[in-house]
């Protein structure tokens, strides 16, 4: 039988503990193989091809699927999952059932007009902070004020590089969500700011949540 030639040959396998190696070289050969028994064995080497592969997996109960696919010249791989219960969640929805939400908040007294205070916070060597919101709410200590404007204004800044990542304002506070969290990476601080921009002394309440991963 002459090598690399068209050839097509059917081989029925009966019987148990069987081992066929194979060594294709070549193209244009077909293989039909018709197995029946068990605890059959057979390693196949295919050299020098273009390969489709298609991987189908029907109403099975999967744990783990595992594919490795390295050093290959790969025309098309097709992996067609079906009748499977699969879960594709968001960073925002994983998040918190791995326990991995992220929240500082802090109170100030008698800001007084133009002041800022802050709070920091070091994210921890390894993680990566991702901070999805802020906010702030004011009022004026004396309650003669209360009825007057209560202008103040936030941000968040990376203390480590002294970049402000975010400002917001408003009169008698403000808050954001992130459609694109702000990142802090490990070992550097975050820093979340409040101001006063009324003409009297205000009390301020602040803060920022994310997850931490």
């Amino acid at each position: 039988m002459p090598d690399y030639a068209d050839w097509t040959e059917s081989i029925e396998l009966l019987g148990s503990e069987v081992m066929v190696p194979f060594d294709v070289q070549g193209a244009y050969i077909q293989v039909p193989m018709d197995l029946q028994g068990a605890l059959i064995q057979m390693p196949v080497d295919i050299q020098g091809q273009y390969v489709d592969l298609k991987v189908d997996i029907v109403a099975q109960t999967v744990g783990s699927i595992a594919i490795d696919i390295s050093a290959q010249s790969i025309g098309n791989l097709t992996i067609d999952v079906s009748a499977q219960t699969v879960a594709v969640k968001t960073q925002g929805e994983w998040s918190p059932q791995q326990g991995l939400q992220k929240y500082l908040t802090n109170v100030v007294s008698g800001l007084t007009s133009g002041a800022e205070a802050y709070t920091s916070y070091t994210v921890p060597t390894g993680k990566t902070l991702y901070v999805t919101h802020m906010g702030f709410t004011i009022w004026g200590v004396a309650s003669a004020e209360r009825d007057s404007n209560q202008i103040g204004w936030s941000r968040i800044q990376n203390a480590t590089t002294s970049i402000d990542l975010a400002y917001i304002g408003g009169n008698g506070g403000h808050g954001i969500a992130f459609p694109t969290p702000l990142k802090i990476p490990a070992d550097e601080v975050c820093r979340i700011y409040i101001g006063n921009g009324s003409d009297h002394d205000v009390y301020g309440w602040y803060s920022w949540g994310g997850y931490e991963i």
